[in-house]
């Protein structure tokens, strides 16, 4: 085994009830020699651990993490009952330390303060036990956080005496982290939802009978029954059957889809009505649910710009107001001749002000609510970052075909140059057929409708932005847009004659020839989408002050189309590499600049631009793994809602940080000036956690 060889584990820890228990964790086994990387997905809680076998063991790092006093649950796996039973289990103990410690304060009221001290040490065991066993354990690693701040708080009150006030923090922490974990428990739910579209079991047609068997069993290219009711369990094609398919867990559309035979489905979605027998193409691992699961799950632990900047601001926060306690508690007492318990005790406030909990806790809380509520829209945001940036946007790029039209092209005319409108149509649909896009699709279509037959091509080239080659009977023959034939000099004035006034009607032209000659001419027409025009007037009415097209389309016909949805600009008879180029002309320009597009020729200005949106339904795997964005319906109407979506999520992110912040600042003045009590400042932080918590989740209720 190699030295250098590395390893991934993955697994979830349980009982994080705040983003500063990831960090602890991270912070832990970076110092295991042997660990290369750690990280910690608070809000799916999956920890990510690259790693050498040949210096430390996966039990060796699930070991460390249990030591700091979290627990292990399985590999490749989030946790769902988990946090339920942790709830549940808390909820007894936690009323039963309130119970105590009013008990206690009653016993003292009516003067018996031996018996209130039993039950108020009673209630700091029994609602302490938890936070403090955690302290020690970082403690003992030299990582302070909020458990080792509040067991300082809590010792520091009983050395005073002061056991109703330590029996009450005690409590006050307790039910703080139990609201924390349900509340942020909550907004785990849409991940945990999407994971339960995992298939356990599937109807497989073998040997004439239908057998019941796991899904880990079924092979690609078997037949799966699916009756009305029943999730569809991987990717296929029906083969028989017709039936209504709910697919609101994929694109967020809640409308149903009407199914036949050669249709494509997906894992995930809900059969409604008939019958269907459906041809395996994809198994789990690799259906479009999984990979949406998986760009899910890793969009909620990429850190948006916002969130880093809180976890500096956490890092430096703490050890200051921790040093400021120290010089408090200190130097009034010995050099101003201060009351040594009463600065103690204001220094003891101030340890509990440390916690940055509520800090911490308010940006990934708003992002993940952001990233649900756009994934139930049918919107796939891969990061915090890019949902933050969405809030950014001034400008949009469109590509025309398949994204701002239908991409439905229809061969409307050939024009024979120098052949038959039989063999252009032959020779084009041969070469075509093995292209994607939209207008070789049509091409081959229109083929398959007029039975022309195929021949056999060799040496296929696609020409990205121009068109493609092939070699038929030993000839090379192209098919190509207008630019590709006048680069071969190709083109002349009679074709020119024939060619210009299709272009000004709007037509898509494609040229047939080899290296001699152009044969012939293809005009082909598309339409817009029809949410177009109202989707860019949205854009506009949020704040989007320009709008252009890029298209590899030729100059007449691009014009036609934006003037039809009056576009501020466009760009055509552009190459693929050419655009990404454009992208980064206008990011020069505006800064911010969105694409949207579908095809794979769009995915290098995908990649070039701040957000790059792609169209998930017929769009390219290339596409939607260049993306940022994936609009999962392919409905042009999600993207002003997913811009609106960034900017309440930027709104709501200030307003906690800027909430959080003031509460501290706030307390941290009232605590010198010694008008502040521990409880208080317990209290607050917790009252400020389920603040920015609840108002983070606000989101959640945004609807296009």
């Amino acid at each position: 085994m190699s030295e250098k060889e590395t390893r991934t584990l993955r697994v979830s820890v349980g009982d994080m009830d705040c983003p500063d228990c990831g960090l602890k964790i991270e912070k832990r086994l970076r110092q295991l020699s042997g660990v290369e990387t750690a990280e910690v997905n608070f809000m799916t809680t999956l920890l990510t651990v690259n790693y050498q076998p040949s210096e430390i063991k996966p039990r060796s790092i699930e070991q460390e993490v249990e030591n700091l006093g979290f627990s292990v649950i399985g590999p490749n796996r989030t946790i769902q009952n988990q946090t339920v039973q942790f709830l549940k289990k808390r909820h007894h103990s936690i009323a039963t330390c309130g119970l105590l410690v009013c008990l206690g304060f009653l016993s003292s009221l009516l003067f018996f303060p031996p018996l209130s001290n039993v039950f108020y040490f009673s209630a700091i065991l029994l609602g302490g036990y938890s936070f403090a066993a955690k302290a020690f354990y970082s403690a003992r690693h030299w990582i302070l956080d909020m458990n080792v701040l509040m067991s300082l708080a809590v010792l520091g009150a009983v050395l005073l005496g002061d056991h109703l006030e330590a029996a009450s923090i005690v409590f006050l922490f307790s039910f703080a982290q139990w609201l924390e974990t349900y509340s942020v428990d909550r907004s785990r739910k849409t991940i945990r939802q999407m994971i339960d579209f995992t298939p356990a079991e599937a109807s497989v047609r073998r040997g004439g009978l239908d057998q019941r068997v796991e899904a880990g069993q079924v092979r690609v290219g078997e037949r799966v029954m699916v009756r009305p009711g029943e999730k569809i369990p991987f990717d296929g094609k029906i083969v028989k059957g017709f039936s209504s398919v709910n697919q609101a867990s994929m694109t967020g559309e809640s409308l149903p889809v009407d199914k036949k035979e050669n249709d494509q489905v997906y894992a995930g979605t809900l059969n409604l009505q008939g019958s269907l027998e459906i041809e395996v193409t994809h198994l789990w691992k690799e259906s479009r649910m999984a990979r949406i699961i998986h760009m899910v799950e890793e969009a909620s632990g990429r850190k948006a710009q916002s969130q880093r900047f809180v976890d500096v601001f956490a890092k430096y926060y703490t050890p200051a107001v921790i040093g400021f306690a120290f010089l408090a508690a200190v130097i009034p007492a010995l050099f101003l001749q201060g009351d040594l318990n009463a600065w103690f005790y204001r220094a003891l406030v101030l340890v509990v002000i440390a916690c940055p909990c509520a800090l911490v806790i308010s940006t990934p809380v708003t992002i993940i609510s952001g990233l649900s509520t756009a994934a139930r829209e049918g919107i796939l945001i891969k990061g915090g970052l890019f949902l933050e940036e969405l809030g950014r946007i001034k400008t949009f790029v469109f590509d025309k075909t398949g994204t701002l039209t239908a991409g439905n092209a229809e061969v409307k005319g050939v024009y024979p140059l120098a052949g038959t409108p039989f063999s252009i149509i032959q020779t084009a649909a041969s070469i075509e057929k093995y292209a994607k896009h939209p207008v070789a699709e049509a091409i081959v279509a229109y083929a398959t409708r007029e039975k022309t037959g195929l021949t056999a091509v060799h040496d296929f080239q696609a020409l990205p932005g121009l068109g493609g080659t092939g070699q038929i009977e030993g000839q090379s023959w192209f098919v190509g847009n207008h630019r590709y034939f006048e680069e071969r000099g190709l083109c002349s004035k009679q074709i020119e004659e024939t060619l210009f006034p299709l272009e000004s009607q709007g037509y898509t032209s494609v040229l047939v020839g080899n290296e001699r000659e152009v044969l012939g001419i293809i005009a082909l027409s598309d339409t817009l989408r029809p949410e177009t025009g109202e989707a860019l007037k949205r854009l506009r009415e949020e704040g989007i002050g320009t709008i252009s097209m890029v298209t590899g389309d030729n100059r007449m016909n691009a014009s036609a189309i934006a003037s039809q949805i009056s576009l501020d600009e466009f760009h055509a008879e552009i190459l693929p590499d050419e655009k990404a180029n454009m992208i980064g002309r206008l990011r020069k320009k505006f800064d911010k600049v969105a694409m949207v597009g579908d095809g794979i020729n769009d995915a290098p200005a995908l990649a070039a631009a701040t957000v790059g949106i792609a169209m998930g339904e017929k769009g390219t795997e290339v596409s939607m793994e260049t993306a940022d964005v994936v609009l999962m319906s392919d409905n042009l109407m999600k993207i002003p809602f997913a811009v609106r979506l960034g900017k309440e999520t930027l709104k709501i992110i200030k307003q906690n940080v800027a909430l959080s912040i003031g509460i501290k600042m706030v307390f941290l003045a009232l605590a010198v000036a010694g008008w502040s009590t521990l409880w208080m400042a317990v209290a607050a932080d917790m009252g400020a956690s389920l603040l920015v918590i609840g108002n983070g989740m606000r989101i959640t209720f945004l609807r296009p």
